[in-house]
């Protein structure tokens, strides 16, 4: 019988992912698993479009303020 003990729900922050995850929570509870939420940041910041380029200073704080956001979403989503 299927009986998980780790359960890994990816998530986007979107309405979709939060329906994945109260599933998630379902199976977890009945199964007693534990659930590893995951959330990708992608390196999709471009530091240069044309003739305009960004300095490497803001390109660092916009990679450092994505992932403070995301970490606080987990945190949000983890809490609810």
């Amino acid at each position: 019988m299927f009986a998980p003990k780790c359960i890994l729900v990816p998530t986007d922050f979107s309405n979709y992912a939060d329906n994945a995850l109260r599933q998630a929570v379902d199976i977890a509870k009945q199964y007693h698993a534990k659930i590893f939420l995951l959330h990708v940041i992608g390196d999709h910041i471009r530091q240069c479009i044309e003739d305009y380029c960004l300095s490497d200073a803001v390109v660092k704080e916009i990679e450092q303020d994505s992932m403070m956001a995301s970490l606080d979403n987990l945190k949000k989503e983890i809490n609810r």
